[in-house]
């Protein structure tokens, strides 16, 4: 094994910058190494799980379906207009804002967070293992864990949510600790980010 490969360099791929630390299906290659799993195990009972879904034709349009198959949240980016990507409710609300057009994108989480840089929202560790993520005065990891991405406090590294990808689907699990934190939608808003394989940093 090269001990001098760093297997989560896809969080800032030298050259492509990737936001995503793994490849997605588009002609590339998933990593055999520190890739998320393309099986769905059960999830834990103490899990409440969310999918993001229904790719059309990638995860910057999809749909996030919740307990029951409901749905949360639609993701829109109109192909017209490819500059933003927006974040609605099933009323058609927006709650959130992406927008790519400028070389360092913007995120604006309504009623949460005003229009900053993603990257300082979601900022790359010195040694590009995990990325941190503040939110509502709290700081948080994502971080590659077993076959997932996991994400704990800083504080406290117990695990609060995690992803997993499938064929055209990514799992969300969430504890119910993360949903009394109210991390839903951030957790969202991450997964979509880091998961679309657009340069944020």
């Amino acid at each position: 094994m090269d001990y001098s490969y760093n297997p989560f360099s896809g969080w800032s791929q030298v050259g492509q910058r990737s936001s995503s630390i793994f490849w997605d299906n588009n002609g590339y290659t998933p990593s055999t190494f520190g890739a998320l799993p393309y099986a769905h195990p059960p999830p834990p009972p103490d899990l409440v799980t969310f999918y993001i879904t229904s790719f059309n034709p990638d995860i910057l349009n999809s749909t996030v379906i919740g307990p029951n198959q409901q749905r949360y949240l639609r993701i829109v980016t109109d192909p017209q207009n490819p500059a933003y990507t927006i974040f609605q409710n099933p009323q058609g609300r927006s709650i959130a804002l992406v927008e790519w057009q400028s070389e360092r994108p913007l995120l604006e989480i309504r009623g949460v967070m005003s229009k900053g840089l993603i990257r300082d929202w979601l900022r790359l560790t010195s040694d590009q293992r995990a990325r941190t993520m503040q939110y509502q005065g709290r700081e948080f990891t994502w971080a590659p864990q077993d076959k997932y991405i996991a994400v704990s406090a800083r504080s406290n590294p117990v695990l609060l949510a995690r992803i997993s990808r499938g064929f055209g689907t990514i799992t969300l699990d969430l504890t119910n600790r993360a949903l009394q934190h109210d991390l839903l939608d951030a957790c969202i808003i991450a997964s979509v980010i880091l998961q679309c394989g657009r340069s944020i940093d």
